[in-house]
């Protein structure tokens, strides 16, 4: 829902597996009305590429939202997307140096980048892990690696959802953060001597 409020995105497709266990998902898309592709488990390169063929008009860059990253701060994603729109870059990522905490922010890819990864490499490491190819290929891309300002520096605070630890650290902050401030910025909910602290 935090994706679909932001009013500097114009468009969403959801892209998901064509697993049995993903219809779900499928319903979930069409009851909000959202576009969606669906393909190979395992290549994800694929699905972003064929989901790009959705939308109604092939974009410029696209925002590559995981699910499980719902600890997306629009405040940082919105900073992202005005450099996009001012700048020239492939690839804008803010987890090369994990300075803003590790979850909140989003990569935003230009398109054209996309295919020239699909033209240039069949290796399965990037079908999987995409933004790798251009961060390990930095001659042939233009790259901005996102460093956050003192303000915004937890490196430390992991916000992304792997196992049962991050489901309740994260269940914590969304209820005493996100419900009260959409634009949230963690640093002033968090102190830093309570970051290691396991919830």
């Amino acid at each position: 829902d935090k994706i679909l409020n932001i009013k500097e995105i114009n468009e969403v497709v959801l892209a998901t597996t064509s697993n049995k266990i993903d219809d779900k998902i499928e319903l979930l898309a069409r009851k909000k009305s959202i576009k969606y592709f669906r393909g190979s488990e395992k290549n994800v390169l694929s699905r972003i590429k064929n989901s790009i063929t959705v939308f109604d008009q092939k974009p410029t860059y696209i925002i590559r939202a995981n699910s499980d990253n719902p600890m997306l701060s629009p405040l940082y994603l919105k900073q992202s997307i005005k450099i996009a729109k001012n700048t020239n870059y492939d690839l804008i990522s803010p987890f090369y140096f994990n300075s803003l905490p590790f979850g909140t922010s989003l990569c935003i890819i230009k398109t054209s980048a996309i295919d020239k990864i699909c033209n240039l490499t069949n290796k399965q490491i990037y079908k999987e892990h995409v933004e790798n190819y251009i961060l390990e290929n930095k001659k042939s891309f233009k790259v901005l690696l996102q460093k956050s300002d003192k303000f915004d520096y937890l490196p430390n605070l992991n916000l992304t959802l792997d196992y049962l630890e991050d489901y309740k650290r994260i269940k914590y902050l969304y209820n005493k953060i996100i419900f009260k401030n959409k634009n949230y910025k963690f640093n002033k909910f968090i102190l830093k001597k309570k970051l290691t602290i396991k919830i």
